[in-house]
């Protein structure tokens, strides 16, 4: 899935139903998303 932030930056998220996310796969979506650790 490709979404695009207030910035109109995207970000990729792999949707994989039943599979948890890797840590450092959701570390790079939330820095992709110029989000911080504490936002999120």
């Amino acid at each position: 899935m490709i979404l695009r932030n207030d910035a109109n930056v995207r970000v990729t998220v792999p949707v994989h139903s039943g599979s948890i996310i890797h840590p450092k796969i959701l570390k790079r979506i939330i820095e992709d998303a110029e989000l911080s650790e504490d936002d999120f």
